[in-house]
């Protein structure tokens, strides 16, 4: 009995390395085309794609490298003609699939258009942002939590049932009432990690103060039990505060650039019966 199997990627990869020939080969001349599969030419530009996020520690690395690299696209473009020649770019999901990788490189290189206008912080925007915000730097904080999660109501009328609620106790009590499976553990939170509002919020609140965080249809009501100031300073702070100021210049040209037609699109969209966002949906 023939047993067959299928393969992943890797290991179908793997396989045409190994069937590598080391005989004797038809050279190319020098120019743009480092080698040629079936006809296709697999350029200089197509190489340097592959290895733009790899660092090398030495010139032998790097040689190595460029000779792995190039021995993947000489298999990855065997095997794809393989599989057009057995007409699987005609597949339904092959389409599918080749349209929606299409458009997340196409968004992709738009936020990248946006934010390659964007000029970097200076060092005195950098120490300006350190200094209005202390509350991430010299007045870091690490919260202990008491926190209940939840799911998020499907109506923003249903979130509003649990602003009247003043403690912990009355919250999971609600939710005992309304049969809503939750979580009831400590957690810690380091405002570096949190949204900056969020963060600035928090210490505000007065002592006893229950609060709530919506995170992708979860609900937390926190309640915090301590807090630790662990100051966040040196070359690391500044470099989050770079990160951070270049993320909100990108975040504004994104809105100047695109937000009205984003806006005049989103206006334009039909949907069929039961599929439209609700109005009253929570944000």
């Amino acid at each position: 009995m023939i047993c067959l199997r299928v393969l992943p990627f890797f290991s179908i990869t793997l396989l045409l390395f190994a069937c590598h020939s080391s005989g004797d080969q038809a050279a190319l001349p020098a120019g743009q085309s480092l080698a040629q599969v079936g006809g296709r030419d697999i350029t200089t530009n197509e190489l340097d794609a592959e290895l733009a996020a790899t660092r090398f520690a030495s010139e032998g690395d790097r040689k190595h490298a460029v000779q792995r690299a190039l021995q993947g696209l000489v298999a990855r473009t065997i095997l794809a003609n393989i599989a057009r020649a057995q007409k699987l770019d005609q597949e339904p999901s092959y389409v599918l699939q080749q349209h929606r990788a299409n458009e997340i490189l196409l968004v992709q290189n738009l936020q990248a258009a946006i934010a390659s206008k964007v000029t970097a912080p200076t060092e005195v925007e950098i120490s300006g942002y350190i200094a209005t915000h202390p509350e991430l730097f010299a007045k870091r904080t690490i919260y202990t939590l008491d926190q209940i999660k939840f799911r998020a109501p499907d109506d923003l009328a249903g979130l509003k049932a649990y602003s009247p609620l003043k403690t912990m106790r009355e919250i999971e009590q609600k939710l005992i009432e309304d049969r809503t499976p939750y979580d009831h553990a400590q957690a810690s939170l380091d405002v570096l990690t949190a949204d900056v509002e969020l963060a600035s919020a928090i210490a505000k609140l007065p002592g006893d103060e229950v609060f709530l965080v919506p995170k992708d249809n979860i609900i937390y009501a926190n309640h915090v039990l301590a807090a630790k100031v662990q100051p966040f300073e040196g070359p690391r702070a500044r470099n989050f505060a770079a990160i951070a100021l270049q993320n909100a210049a990108v975040e504004k040209a994104t809105v100047a650039a695109i937000g009205d037609k984003v806006k005049a699109a989103r206006a334009a969209v039909r949907y069929q019966p039961g599929y439209a966002p609700s109005k009253h949906a929570a944000p």
